[in-house]
């Protein structure tokens, strides 16, 4: 067994953007200090930061275009690999994550996300039925309930508190 901790990122791709870059410069981080850091993506076909990324990281994706078509793949990877924490920088699938925890399947399994927008607004501008309305039920429902929530403002944090019922004490700006 391994001494060291393992941290497992999830995002739609290692494409280029500012979360991607955030995710690679911390998983590079983290590995000099004795981490075992994984990525775990949606899909690996816009992997732009992939030569960024330090040899000693995993990378594993779900080959799934979409969160709703990546729950059975995330339900497999989780149970193979019961990560002990889970950074996501994708609502949808940190929702999927908390349901997973709550059904059992990734018990001990801590959650925190990191917010790239303002989720109200993001919900708002939302065109397809299943986003606006369907998604925006789940994350009023399940937000709250993951471990930590990372803010970019001051904005994004109290949007959370207000719209999703995310406890203060739980938002790290």
């Amino acid at each position: 067994m391994s001494d060291k901790k393992r941290i497992t990122f999830f995002l739609d791709s290692l494409g280029m953007g500012g979360a991607e870059n955030v995710a690679v410069s911390l998983s590079n981080f983290l590995i000099n200090y004795n981490f075992d850091v994984r990525f775990l993506s949606l899909n690996n076909k816009n992997n732009v930061l992939f030569s960024s990324v330090n040899k000693m990281v995993k990378i594993d994706d779900l080959n799934a275009a979409s969160a709703r078509q990546s729950i059975f793949s995330l339900v497999r990877y989780c149970k193979e690999n019961q990560p002990p924490v889970f950074v996501v920088f994708h609502y949808q699938i940190a929702v999927i994550l908390i349901i997973l925890r709550l059904l059992r399947v990734i018990p001990k399994t801590k959650i925190i996300v990191r917010n790239v927008s303002t989720l109200s607004i993001r919900l708002s501008q939302a065109k397809s039925f299943w986003s606006a309305h369907v998604v925006k039920i789940f994350l009023k429902l399940f937000y709250r309930y993951a471990d930590g929530f990372i803010a970019q403002s001051e904005g994004m944090k109290d949007d959370l508190v207000n719209e999703f019922s995310v406890p203060n004490s739980k938002i790290t700006r």
